[in-house]
């Protein structure tokens, strides 16, 4: 209940009590990262060739947002790409079922799994399509998902 006829507190009372009861990290405000930010100015990229080259000593710009900060990184989206067109080599011509299947990395392992619902970019529509995917693709999967 607010007491309607107490003083108010002083500017310098309530600074006091918000140093005595806070630290000053939970006082600052929550970084947040922009692109222009975080760029290191360093990182990988894919070349026109599907190759893995290291940049270094890059500026900012727009035209520059196609560099990951690690190998690992680019090596996991140069893999992504290729399994996007095996995927959907598999799904050509079948009806999206409700339920789906999906491969992914739980404690790096390599997984599969149903899906009944929501959409995932990687999803196979049958379960022994997912599972020869798997079989013969299987570095291919270990590398997108960074599994070692």
């Amino acid at each position: 209940k607010i007491n309607k006829t107490a003083p108010p507190i002083s500017y310098a009372i309530f600074i006091r009590m918000i140093e005595e009861n806070f630290t000053s990290a939970e006082l600052e405000p929550k970084k947040r990262f922009t692109w222009e930010d975080s760029f290191s100015g360093e990182g990988w990229y894919i070349n026109n060739h599907s190759e893995i080259v290291e940049a270094t000593y890059v500026t900012t710009n727009n035209d520059l947002k196609d560099i990951f900060k690690t190998r690992e990184q680019a090596e996991s989206a140069l893999a992504f790409a290729q399994l996007t067109h095996i995927v959907f080599a598999y799904n050509k011509g079948k009806e999206k079922p409700t339920k789906r299947w999906v491969i992914s990395a739980d404690n790096n392992k390599i997984q599969m799994f149903e899906q009944w619902h929501g959409n995932y970019s990687l999803e196979f529509y049958d379960k022994e399509d997912a599972q020869t995917s798997l079989e013969v693709n299987n570095s291919l999967w270990k590398q997108h998902w960074m599994v070692k």
